[in-house]
Formats: C-alpha cells, sequence, structure tokens
C-alpha cells in the first residue's frame, strides 16, 4: 500500500489547524474543561482502583489516554486498544509508538477471527448496523474481547463524544 504524498497545501493547512488548536488549548474555557476532565478521573479512581482506559486510537479516547496517563502521570492505568485487519494501516504501530512514548501499560486485543473474512462470509446476514453490540461482527471482533479483557477492572473509562 502507498502511503498518501502531502503536497505544499496539505502542510499549510496542516499548520494552520495547529495554530488554531494551540490557541483553543489556551482559552480558559478549555482549560476549565480540561481541568474538570481530570477531577472526573480522579474522583473515578477514588471510588474505583482498579480501573483501565479502552482507547480505540480515535481523537477522544487518545484524548482520555493522554490525559489519564501523561497529563496526570497515572501509567499504572492500563491503556487496552482493540485492533483487527479493518482498522486503518499502521494504527496498531501509532498506539504502541504513543504508549511507549507517555510510558503507559498497554494492552492489544486481537480477535480470533479476521473481520475481513467474517464480513465476506456473513455478507447476506449484514445490514446497516454494523457497531451495536447486537450485530454479529461488532460481537465477535470487538465485544467479546473487550468485556473479557474489561471484566478485571472496576471501572472502564471511555473518551466519548457528548451524544455517546
Amino acid at each position: 500500500m502507498m502511503e498518501p504524498v502531502l503536497r505544499r497545501e496539505d502542510h499549510e493547512a496542516w499548520d494552520y489547524w495547529r495554530r488554531v488548536c494551540d490557541v483553543h488549548a489556551r482559552s480558559p474555557g478549555f482549560q476549565r474543561r480540561v481541568t474538570q476532565a481530570k477531577r472526573y478521573v480522579l474522583e473515578a479512581l477514588e471510588l474505583e482502583p482498579r480501573a483501565c482506559v479502552m482507547w480505540s486510537a480515535g481523537k477522544d479516547s487518545t484524548c482520555l489516554a493522554h490525559l489519564v496517563v501523561h497529563e496526570l502521570g497515572l501509567t499504572h492505568v492500563p491503556l487496552i486498544s482493540q485492533k483487527d485487519d479493518l482498522d486503518y494501516p499502521h494504527e496498531e504501530a501509532f498506539v504502541r509508538e504513543l504508549a511507549a512514548s507517555w510510558g503507559a501499560q498497554l494492552e492489544v486485543l486481537r480477535p480470533d477471527v479476521s473481520a475481513l473474512d467474517y464480513l465476506r462470509e456473513h455478507m447476506r446476514e449484514v445490514d446497516q448496523d454494523l457497531h451495536s453490540r447486537s450485530a454479529g461482527l461488532s460481537r465477535v471482533v470487538f465485544y467479546d474481547l473487550v468485556d473479557r479483557a474489561s471484566a478485571a477492572y472496576g471501572c472502564v473509562m471511555m473518551g466519548l463524544r457528548a451524544q455517546e
């Protein structure tokens, strides 16, 4: 597979958004939200110290993982990430490298079956709903693994959007 070739315009756009995010990160409103998120994490750990962070590698869960293990320095709280053959290329390397740079404990979960093969074999059964707990694909390659791994913890933290 060939990596994308970034043009000068791509780098300029990235630079622009990086500056915008940097300014936003220094705003009082953002700082209040980060402080509140840290409080929530610490309160959760007071109630249940046996905790983990589920890390999909998306922006919300990456922010939570960073907040817990890097910002708060809670490297004893493990990160758990499920990876299968439908993930973005190099996604597992991304979580491994980032976790290592934070000094975090990382457990990568892999299903026993190929998600792609499952889709090929069950294509007639697949409808629009691929992500719910009741969907066969999600159950086989995600929920069964995550449920087994998280059973050892009294608290499972997830970075979710407000609507989730």
